[in-house]
């Protein structure tokens, strides 16, 4: 069974990071708010901000914490490597 936070993680990886690998970007931009509201709000934002944060989720999936900017809306970009 996959836990809410393997589920978040999964589904921030194919709907934003997939995607900046398959175009060729060198960087991308998360914001915690995004995920958010494209989860129909099921799991709150800070949540997901402790997600994008985490050195489990960056070691998962081979990127690096490139800056986070944590005002209203946790901002996190990573390096792709």
């Amino acid at each position: 069974m996959m836990t809410p936070t393997d589920y978040v993680s999964n589904f921030i990886y194919e709907q934003y990071v997939r995607p900046a690998v398959e175009r060729g970007d060198k960087t991308v931009t998360i914001s915690s708010r995004e995920v958010c509201n494209a989860l129909h709000g099921v799991h709150n934002q800070d949540f997901i901000g402790a997600i994008l944060g985490s050195l489990q989720f960056r070691k998962a999936y081979g990127m690096a914490l490139q800056s986070a900017e944590l005002a209203a809306t946790e901002t996190y970009t990573f390096r792709l490597d």
